[in-house]
């Protein structure tokens, strides 16, 4: 059955009274399955594994009084991913399903709806069940060949980056195929399809599939229809990497990547998407239209923020060089990227080309272990993915990009503001000494140049000397008003005690952001856990992270003047083992944004063969988290929520 390009959504329940129905089957529908030893088939056993993770939520209304929007509280979810792989020797086939449904949507509880819940209503609280990854592979003797899903890292994510990231509800494959060959001192890796991030938003409510078409009440836009619009492009992306001299003391490597942007549906003679395919709606995407037309108009919707939206091609290339085996002098790591873009509408206003220089540095001395890394990127742009962001909702999906280029800072980095990397110049030393044994201390020092912290700034890739002489700015401005100087350390210590039963770790940090010699943001923290085992089964567990942070233009007072704020959270759990974690937490801002006080609980408990059930319930801060140099912001929470994991 074909459905018009309004609706295209895969297997889709309805909206309202079959949305509590459809989550109860969501929450049911892999637990009759079981893991089954299916003995031996041709000389090879058979086996069946199978996960599945159902999680049931409610939130409460928002706290409109201290500024929390209607849009993101007062409606409830069950979601379920299952997962399953079949293993026959020297094939598996693996699967994973998705599924969610809604009630409570806050389009259909407000009194007086406005224009952005309508809007909200076209891609946000959508039901729907898909297969979000498929993949089967064949691995023997050094080769392996996978057709479907594939995850893949190449250039140390310079090049590509394509990879699962739980702590922000990513998932990112490439659908298609991919061939690897390891022999001896050669390995080689080819790969080709179309980018497959995963399209439900947990956080937000939120999925990539085309918005629906949105009828506006008559009080709202003068009941104007906004019309069907697709969310997602249709981006196709071909890779290779190449290492020669694998378990020696010098390693070549070289790595490349290009990617074409295509419309991920074909427009008819007004502009409106052309009719979704029975393939689209089973598969929850199309194939898309690469016709120069449909491209430009589909580019023409995206965001302009980021110049590789407006790509129409881009491509990526580089060798490395590392010495993993120096003896006594450590190893090192050295790497270089090229990139260039073709605009799909002409010419860009500012070169296209960019480039990156990356070292990695590691020795041990003693009880010492020392490490040095070194960037220097010019007008180098991570690749994002085509999610049309200027649609209502699609803010969840910003963060989904094809390439990860190393921050060389700490890992839940949040403070490099804007495009930091894009320009930059700095490096990083850190020492972790072993006093003794159960007892570690570590420093780190970094200093970064940034000219695309700020909006407007930018780089050439020429490289004429120092980053300031590389330096784009608008006009009126100079690069040294343009450019953000950063000190950050911080001093770390580990401390394992009771013949490593209990331990303390704790961190103490800073960062001075300073932009044409003027305060742009500082901040200083403490991170700490201390687990204390009391007796038997019974371990006590504080876990903390404060932080006091000012930032130009933020945190306003009456008179328009920036004010510090704290911001951080305090946790208590009570362990049992081997199944019980009692969990309470406190979190809390001073910024004015957002609500001061957060307070919740959480109790976990573990079955028999790492199956789980998690329930949370109260508040939790929203605001920005990172992993590695992927950022994004998460809503505030404030609800119930039941995680349950079955693992057969």
């Amino acid at each position: 059955m074909f459905r018009k390009a309004t609706l295209p959504k895969p297997l889709a329940a309805a909206r309202h009274g079959e949305a509590i129905v459809g989550g109860i089957l969501l929450c049911l529908v892999a637990f009759p399955a079981h893991a089954v030893d299916l003995g031996v088939v041709a000389d090879e056993p058979l086996t069946l594994d199978i996960t599945n993770v159902t999680a049931v939520s409610q939130r409460f209304l928002p706290r409109t009084l201290e500024g929390e929007r209607v849009n993101d509280f007062g409606w409830g979810a069950a979601a379920n991913r299952l997962n399953a792989s079949l293993r026959w020797g020297s094939i598996t086939f693996g699967s994973r399903l998705d599924g969610v449904a809604y009630w409570l949507r806050p389009v259909d509880i407000q009194d007086n709806p406005t224009a952005a819940l309508y809007m909200d209503a076209g891609t946000r609280f959508r039901n729907v069940f898909y297969p979000a990854k498929l993949w089967l592979t064949w691995q023997d003797s050094g080769v392996e060949l996978t057709v479907g899903d594939v995850y893949a890292q190449m250039g140390r994510g310079m090049i590509l980056s394509v990879r699962k990231l739980d702590d922000l509800g990513l998932d990112t494959t490439i659908r298609g195929a991919r061939a690897s060959y390891t022999q001896n001192m050669v390995s080689l890796t080819a790969l080709a399809g179309f980018a497959n991030p995963s399209r439900i938003d947990d956080a937000m409510g939120a999925s990539l599939f085309a918005a629906d078409a949105v009828r506006m009440p008559p009080s709202v836009v003068n009941g104007e229809t906004i019309a069907a619009r697709p969310t997602f492009g249709s981006d196709r992306i071909g890779a290779a990497e190449l290492f020669v001299g694998r378990g020696t003391s010098v390693v070549g490597g070289f790595s490349a990547m290009g990617m074409q942007r295509c419309a991920p549906y074909a427009y008819d003679a007004n502009g409106r998407m052309v009719e979704a395919t029975a393939f689209s709606d089973l598969a929850g995407y199309s194939l898309g239209s690469c016709a120069t037309a449909d491209v430009s108009r589909w580019l023409q919707s995206l965001p302009k923020t980021n110049p590789t939206y407006q790509a129409s091609k881009l491509w990526a290339f580089g060798p490395s060089l590392e010495f993993p085996k120096m003896g006594a002098f450590g190893s090192l790591y050295l790497g270089a990227v090229f990139t260039d873009r073709t605009k799909h509408d002409g010419e860009w206003e500012k070169p296209s080309a960019g480039n990156a220089l990356y070292a990695n540095y590691t020795a041990t001395t003693s009880d010492v272990t020392h490490s040095v890394e070194v960037k220097s990127y010019r007008n180098f742009y991570p690749v994002t993915a085509a999610s049309n962001t200027n649609v209502n909702g699609m803010l969840a999906f910003s963060n989904v990009a094809y390439s990860m280029p190393p921050t060389i800072e700490s890992i839940m980095q949040d403070s490099a503001f804007g495009f930091f990397n894009v320009c930059v110049d700095g490096g990083r030393y850190r020492a972790d000494w072993r006093v003794r044994d159960g007892l570690v201390l570590s420093a780190q020092a970094s200093y970064f140049k940034s000219l695309t912290e700020q909006d407007g700034g930018g780089c050439t890739a020429t490289r004429h000397g120092s980053i300031t002489s590389d330096a784009l700015v608008p006009e009126g401005k100079t690069a040294k008003q343009m450019r953000n100087d950063v000190v950050d350390g911080f001093a770390f210590v580990q401390w394992d005690f009771e013949q490593n039963t209990s331990h303390f770790y704790a961190t103490a940090g800073a960062r001075n952001d300073n932009l044409d010699e003027k305060t742009y943001y500082r901040e200083g923290y403490v991170n700490y856990t201390l687990s204390k085992h009391v007796r038997d089964e019974l371990t006590v567990e504080l876990n903390g992270r404060h932080r006091m942070r000012y930032r130009e233009a933020n945190n306003v007072d009456d008179n328009g003047d920036a004010q510090t704020w704290r911001e951080g959270e305090h946790y208590t759990a009570l362990k049992i083992a081997p199944s019980w974690v009692i969990t309470q937490g406190f979190e809390y801002t001073t910024n004015n944004a957002q609500p001061t006080y957060y307070w919740n609980g959480n109790v976990y408990y573990r079955f028999d063969g790492g199956s789980n059930l998690r329930v949370l319930a109260g508040q939790q801060r929203g605001g920005l988290r990172c992993v590695s140099g992927v950022c994004r912001i998460f809503p505030a929470y404030e609800g119930v929520r039941a995680e349950l994991t079955v693992r057969f």
